[in-house]
């Protein structure tokens, strides 16, 4: 029974481990894409000002990198919630 119970406590660390290494790469993947979106801003105000584009493609580029912003916080939370779960199943509370 000890065996067992060994073997369950090492399969719920090492998924608790691979969430924590997948939040922790989509937090990485949505602030590579948080960098890009601020350059196609940027990009959409340049043009807006140059009068090619129109406000509208400017507003939804902003709406976009907002929803960007939300992604990253949910992900952070993901991190947190991951690495806290590995510290219990570790006992390192």
């Amino acid at each position: 029974e000890l065996a067992e119970r060994a073997n369950v406590l090492r399969a719920q660390a090492a998924t608790a481990l691979a969430n924590l290494h997948l939040a922790r790469r989509q937090v990485e993947i949505v602030d590579e894409n948080l960098a890009l979106m601020d350059r196609f801003v940027e990009l959409a105000r340049t043009k807006y000002a140059a009068g090619t584009v129109t406000q509208s493609d400017v507003l939804r580029a902003e709406v976009e990198r907002e929803g960007l912003r939300a992604e990253r916080a949910a992900f952070t939370r993901d991190v947190e919630l991951a690495g806290s779960a590995l510290n219990v199943l570790l006992d390192r509370g």
